[in-house]
């Protein structure tokens, strides 16, 4: 090797190092950041010396999609004990609360009755339970009914934020197309992570490298949310009594959403929130027809068939929501029974009605408590998701960091190996120029 060759050769080891140094520099500058994966300048070695190569990133893809995974189901988890804990709130159990406590009213006023049958009091204080239990049926139905209106919302906002996350990724794609070379910047990658894993934790997807270095993402490992520099927007519209998420072409894909917030907004919305409320529904039209059909096998203070049920309601409008109370009179009340006029036998078999099995099995109380049950039972199955899928995370991160992320003791361990690699360069660039000097002081 010629001494002109040999200057080459160590200039460029030089600058190969400065740039070593460079990426070690950034990788400490980034210790914090976010989605931030260690780089190092790859070194490539030829005939002659060495040269700088592409800075290449630790990332690796498959501790990010592990990562993912976890945000997603933790995703999931939490958003069903916010929408599920709301609902808790509206299906109350327990002493003065809500439909149990005015069921339990309700017919023990018809025991009070049974005491003294012709006791205008206590015929009016049935009516008086009655408007109660009918008032909270009605208000158990619009919290629920409120509750549904609120998932609808926050399904569109949740498709806002999966939305935007689309367009940013596509952003990247078109920067890449522009200049490739940003691939190999540690924060532009940083960023393009960071917004992945925010995605995981509304939707699954699959994200695939294209040649050209930009990021196809397929929502629910389907439906393409982006394409090169093209994000493909998704909506969302209520089809006879459900959400349905459509992609932008105006398909249904509803069915790729299970997991993630948005798939428990969307399971909540379209099957629990419709299996309560149809089960709250039967609650108070049973209710409702067996006590006007008791009421109408009886006769009312005066003897006579009632002519006016006790109770009304709309099944179009939903029975629990529309359950209201008629016009009756307390003398129309028929707590007696046509072959003992003036009697309690009536007001006996209407006590006896909260007693015995109606629905599946289950006397009023009782099922109503299974519909509380339902819900307080999907509660605890959420809560210990969200404890089992915050540890797998936190594991998931563990090795991800392990894997990728920046030490500061290992980046001073490197940067002094490069240091030792910069020094002895120096050492032979000295070297070189002696030789040099001498050799020219020959030809002198």
């Amino acid at each position: 090797m010629s001494l002109t060759t040999a200057l080459y050769a160590a200039t460029g080891a030089m600058r190969v190092f400065e740039r070593s140094l460079e990426a070690a520099q950034t990788n400490v500058s980034n210790v914090n950041t976010p989605g931030y994966a260690r780089q190092r300048q790859e070194i490539v070695s030829f005939r002659d010396g060495i040269a700088a190569g592409d800075v290449i990133s630790s990332r690796d893809k498959y501790n990010e999609a592990s990562v993912w995974g976890r945000q997603n189901g933790l995703g999931r988890a939490n958003q069903q004990i916010e929408t599920l804990g709301q609902v808790e709130q509206a299906l109350p159990v327990g002493e003065n609360l809500g439909v149990a406590s005015s069921l339990s009213s309700f017919f023990s006023s018809f025991t009070q009755l049974a005491v003294a049958p012709n006791s205008v009091t206590g015929r009016q204080a049935v009516l008086d339970k009655a408007q109660t239990l009918a008032s909270d049926f009605n208000t158990t139905a619009n919290r629920l009914a409120r509750s549904a209106q609120g998932t609808e919302q926050e399904v569109s906002s949740a498709i806002s934020r999966i939305n935007s996350t689309l367009a940013d990724i596509a952003s990247f794609n078109k920067a890449v197309r522009v200049d490739g070379s940003i691939t190999q910047d540690g924060g532009v990658e940083s960023r393009l992570y960071k917004s992945l894993e925010n995605l995981s934790e509304y939707a699954d997807f699959k994200a695939l490298q294209q040649d050209d270095g930009s990021i196809s993402v397929y929502l629910g490992g389907q439906t393409l949310g982006v394409i090169g520099d093209k994000a493909l927007s998704i909506s969302s519209v209520v089809v006879n009594n459900e959400v349905q998420v459509q992609d932008s072409g105006g398909q249904d894909i509803t069915a790729n959403f299970q997991t993630g917030r948005l798939g428990a907004l969307l399971d909540y919305r379209n099957k629990k929130y419709i299996s309560y409320s149809g089960d709250l529904n039967t609650l108070a039209q049973t209710v409702a027809d067996k006590v006007n059909e008791t009421l109408a096998a009886g006769v009312d203070l005066n003897g006579a068939a009632p002519v006016n049920n006790l109770f009304n309601y709309n099944p179009a409008g939903g029975t629990a929501a529309t359950l209201s109370v008629t016009q009756l009179a307390p003398e129309e009340i028929a707590a007696a029974l046509a072959t003992a006029p003036g009697g309690n036998g009536n007001a006996l078999n209407l006590t006896d009605l909260a007693k015995q099995p109606q629905i599946n099995g289950y006397n009023f109380t009782q099922f109503y408590g299974s519909i509380a049950a339902k819900v307080g039972g999907s509660v605890a199955d959420a809560k210990a998701n969200q404890n089992t899928e915050t540890q797998l995370l936190s594991q998931a991160r563990t090795i991800r960091q392990d894997a990728s992320g920046v030490s500061l003791d290992e980046e001073a361990a490197y940067v002094l190996q490069v240091q030792r690699g910069y020094q002895a360069v120096s050492k032979l660039l000295t070297v070189i120029s002696s030789l040099t000097d001498t050799v020219l002081g020959l030809i002198r």
